[in-house]
């Protein structure tokens, strides 16, 4: 799975404990991710509505401050197949330096 995210913003943190909007940056990336987790609930009706919650892992392939990070995505997937979905999460990178 490929998660692509075209706007992600960064909030940049000055001085102890006051976060400033300005300044901050859309940041565009692309991973790869497997899944290593998930632990589904399926709904006992004809609708075929899902539950699902997912850990996945990669490395973003993208350029500048995300450029080669570990990805981890925790994810809250809320499915009704044919009708839509509710997707929820949050992606962490970490970097090794």
């Amino acid at each position: 799975m490929r998660i692509h995210v075209a706007k992600l913003v960064v909030i940049a943190v000055i001085g102890a404990g006051m976060t400033s909007f300005a300044g901050a940056e859309p940041v565009k990336f692309d991973a790869l991710v497997t899944q290593k987790e998930a632990i589904r609930l399926d709904f006992a009706d004809a609708s075929k509505h899902f539950f699902l919650l997912v850990l996945r892992e990669g490395k973003s392939e993208s350029q500048g401050a995300l450029a080669g990070t570990a990805v981890q995505e925790y994810g809250a997937h809320d499915i009704v197949p044919g009708v839509g979905g509710e997707p929820h999460g949050y992606l962490e990178f970490t970097k090794g330096d």
